[in-house]
């Protein structure tokens, strides 16, 4: 396996590598704790230094990196580079590892190895009853859950750096790992900057609406951000929504991500101030904007708020498969067809429906013509709806009254 960062940063990534008190260890004692075990950590006194000593059971416990140890799955693979170096040590490694075994064993110890990779997965699926398994993706495992409907979480494996966390970046094709920079709080904080003019004037509105509650500053610095929820984030569920449905069921691994559809929709938000204003300007520009953005002829939809080593380019898979890019562009085709296309005007209320259906979904459908049908009816109730007799249509502004259902027949 080729190297993919120079000498510098695989010293610097490698150096920050603890021997003693990781993760994988803190994970294990937590658990052994919670489950009443009382152990000591690192004692030097045994052979190998077991991270994990259970004296009232006589018991060692050493908690394993796969790369260090040479596990046999997936996470390890022998280095293409220096090879002068990692051979003889992974191979001292294991000569050392069998060797401490047999002397604790000789004493009387009973030996227990856990590994890493065992260490991730298990977690979440005992933290909730999750949907089928556990997709490992790119760079972060996608949870679904069966009690909570249409509802994910991905969860991004991560080393703490003080500013920046390097996470795994999984190679799918080689099965491998990387450590790369990234910055999540930083982007959180960005893409709010991004819509904090329409974040204060909803903000505002809502005051302005809601006197009678909101009695003080307390009040209003009280107020949860779902009650403001702008056209920029609206627009990207919609377009995150039509994507999951165009790609229902393909095993291709070409959907567009999420982390792409966010990025471009954020950079491209220009304060709309509703959701079919802000679906027109990201779709339309999204094209030119990712074109505008390449350097020569490779795709760079990069961080915007990640100012480490190298820079976190969003779409460098991209340049490796360019069938992802064209898909992209080819998601970004429908969806304007489906979401803005000026033809949606001329459309009766049964082929909006059927269009609903097809693009976002029957579930969104059947929310959407619900909530429409519960506002007519109300409306009709306090005869607000008329009827213009020149089309024929049910609006505000005819001319003549629809009169309340009396439900008495004929």
């Amino acid at each position: 396996m080729a190297d993919n960062h120079s000498k510098e940063v695989r010293s610097k990534n490698m150096s920050h590598i603890r021997s003693t008190n990781s993760k994988p260890e803190e994970i294990v004692r937590k658990y052994l704790f919670a489950e009443g075990f009382r152990y000591r950590k690192n004692v030097r006194t045994l052979p190998g230094c077991p991270d994990i000593v259970l004296p009232k059971h006589k018991t060692v416990i050493f908690v394993n990196g796969c790369f260090w140890h040479k596990h046999d799955c997936p996470r390890f693979v022998w280095p293409s580079s220096n090879t002068d170096y990692w051979y003889p040590k992974i191979l001292r490694n294991i000569e050392r590892d069998q060797s401490n075994t047999n002397k604790l064993q000789e004493l009387g110890w009973q030996v227990i190895v856990v590994w890493e990779c065992e260490l991730k997965k298990p977690l979440l699926q005992r933290y909730r009853k999750t949907k089928g398994e556990i997709e490992e993706k790119r760079r972060c495992w996608h949870v679904e859950y069966e009690d909570v409907p249409q509802f994910h979480m991905d969860v991004i494996p991560a080393v703490f750096r003080s500013e920046y966390i390097d996470i795994t970046d999984h190679d799918e094709e080689k099965d491998s790992y990387e450590y790369i920079g990234s910055n999540p709080r930083g982007y959180v904080e960005w893409f709010r900057e991004r819509m904090a003019k329409r974040r204060q004037a909803l903000r505002e509105q809502y005051c302005s609406a809601h006197r009678d509650v909101i009695k003080s500053q307390a009040d209003v610095e009280a107020l949860k951000e779902y009650h403001f929820k702008t056209p920029l984030q609206k627009a990207i569920q919609i377009l995150k929504r039509h994507r999951d449905i165009m790609f229902d069921g393909d095993s291709s691994h070409l959907k567009p991500i999420s982390i792409i559809i966010t990025t471009v929709a954020a950079q491209l938000y220009n304060n709309e101030d509703n959701i079919v204003d802000a679906l027109t300007t990201i779709l339309l520009g999204a094209e030119r904007y990712i074109r505008s953005h390449m350097v020569g002829s490779e795709y760079h939809i990069d961080n915007p708020c990640y100012t480490g080593g190298d820079t976190e380019n969003f779409a460098d898979k991209w340049n490796e498969h360019p069938e992802r890019a064209d898909t992209f562009f080819m998601w970004l085709n429908k969806a304007k067809s489906d979401l803005i296309d000026p033809r949606l005007y001329g459309f009766v209320r049964t082929e909006m429906a059927d269009n609903v259906k097809k693009s976002l979904g029957e579930i969104t459908h059947n929310r959407v013509f619900r909530q429409m049908a519960e506002e007519e009816r109300k409306n009709i109730s306090n005869q607000r709806t008329k009827v213009n007799p020149a089309t024929g249509a049910l609006t505000a502004a005819g001319s003549i009254t629809v009169p309340r259902s009396h439900h008495y027949g004929v």
